[in-house]
């Protein structure tokens, strides 16, 4: 508002008119609260759909079978073999007999002074797995270390690892085979020669014969990864790994009771009486009472695998009855939550009609925006309106001053003649 200096009675006619528009701005001032209170909501949905989220991602780790599912495998003898249960659905015991390691092939060079030690340029040819590739040296750079940084720098070379060794009686160039077993075994040129012979590894699993390459084969007991470490025997048995599968459950129940939480709050503050919320609830909780059909036509519900809702509305796992389902028939579990149609995939779904980018949160904070949106063009014409009324203001108070000046001015001459008037009259 530009300031007006008074020049008839004194009249402060800027305070009078701020004052004025002061009311007059009320309107605005209730636009203001109304698009606080639109951002306060949309922030509670945000805080809505992070706590969906959340138990979203809860819920996927149950619909993952071998996340869900899980084994541990143990060894007797641990120095002998350890397992590693990858896909392994059931209790299971291997007696493992280890014969012999699998072993990387391995050859020496003869014995150089250094290696800095020349040797002859040329072509050098190495092969491996029936891989083969050569090495081109020149007269400037033929040295026993020369020789080495061309073998592992060949883009040619997928098996060889090539490295010196400073001995007593000199620097050797040796050569390892990348991968154990017979199939790969190193060809080199006549002044190498064998140190470590390839050899697959030998092992017997409840007596029956088996030759893999590797010490870590993962096709021998399937399910199973195997770490064969020395000879030997040990025991290796498979059970079922309640706690990590209980603690896969427990995350899921404190996702779904924080989400609970979270919608108690907002219904009781900044979503209080949005429908939303209500939606929300009944959608999530009534998952729980749905039926889920397994391929042999048998319906069940979540409260059959331990699954129960207290008087509070808050969720728990019974962690004895859990285990009981695991013992009897883990299959039984993992279909009805892990299968494509199973309780957990529908639970996600039900999720995502509330977090997408289409769902309900998305088109109830667009509903909110768009308000906003409306709120500014009323602002702009609220804004405007007021302009006009100020001026209208300032000019009807500027007038009324100058009017009470000329009053006023008038007033004083006439109380001046009417004085002259007695003067000359007495």
């Amino acid at each position: 508002m530009a300031a007006i200096a008074s020049a008839g009675t004194g009249m402060d006619v800027n305070s009078i008119v701020s004052s004025l528009m002061n009311i007059e701005r009320k309107p605005l001032r209730d636009l203001d609260k109304k698009e606080q209170e639109l951002n306060v909501k949309i922030s509670a949905i945000g805080r809505l759909r992070s706590a969906l989220s959340d138990f979203k991602f809860a819920t996927k780790d149950l619909t993952n079978e071998v996340k869900l599912g899980q084994y541990n495998a143990n060894s007797s003898d641990k120095s002998v073999a350890t397992a590693t249960a990858t896909s392994v659905k059931t209790s299971e015991m291997h007696k493992i007999n280890v014969l012999a390691l699998a072993t990387n092939h391995r050859m020496t060079s003869n014995a150089f002074a250094s290696p800095d030690a020349a040797i002859a340029p040329g072509t050098y040819s190495f092969g491996v797995g029936g891989d083969s590739f050569d090495i081109e040296l020149d007269a400037d750079s033929a040295t026993l270390a020369d020789l080495k940084d061309a073998i592992n720098r060949s883009a040619e070379n997928t098996g060889i690892s090539a490295g010196i060794v400073n001995g007593e009686a000199g620097s050797y160039l040796v050569l390892t085979s990348r991968k154990s077993g017979a199939d790969f075994q190193i060809t080199a040129t006549d002044w190498f020669t064998e140190t470590t012979p390839a050899q697959n590894a030998e092992i017997e699993v409840d007596g029956i014969r088996a030759t893999p390459s590797s010490n870590t084969p993962n096709d021998v007991v399937p399910g199973l990864t195997l770490e064969l470490k020395a000879t030997g025997e040990t025991t290796v048995t498979t059970e079922a790994d309640k706690a990590g599968m209980q603690e896969l459950m427990g995350a899921f129940v404190d996702a779904y009771n924080n989400l609970s939480s979270t919608l108690k709050t907002l219904k009781e503050g900044d979503l209080q009486g949005e429908g939303t919320l209500l939606n929300v609830e009944s959608t999530l909780r009534s998952g729980f009472f749905s039926s889920v059909e397994d391929a042999l036509g048998n319906t069940r519900t979540a409260f059959e695998f331990g699954l129960t809702f207290d008087k509070e509305g808050a969720l728990s796992l019974d962690k004895e009855k859990f285990n009981q389902i695991v013992d009897q028939d883990i299959y039984k579990l993992l279909d009805f939550f892990s299968a494509d149609n199973g309780f957990a995939n529908a639970m996600v779904e039900r999720v995502e009609r509330f977090t997408d980018l289409e769902g309900v949160l998305s088109n109830r904070v667009d509903v909110f925006n768009a308000q906003k949106d409306r709120f500014e063009s009323d602002r702009s014409r609220i804004e405007y309106r007021l302009d006009l009324v100020e001026k209208n203001y300032m000019n009807e108070f500027t007038a009324l001053d100058s009017l009470m000046s000329q009053m006023s001015a008038t007033s004083n001459y006439m109380a001046q003649q009417l004085s002259s008037l007695a003067s000359i009259g007495g």
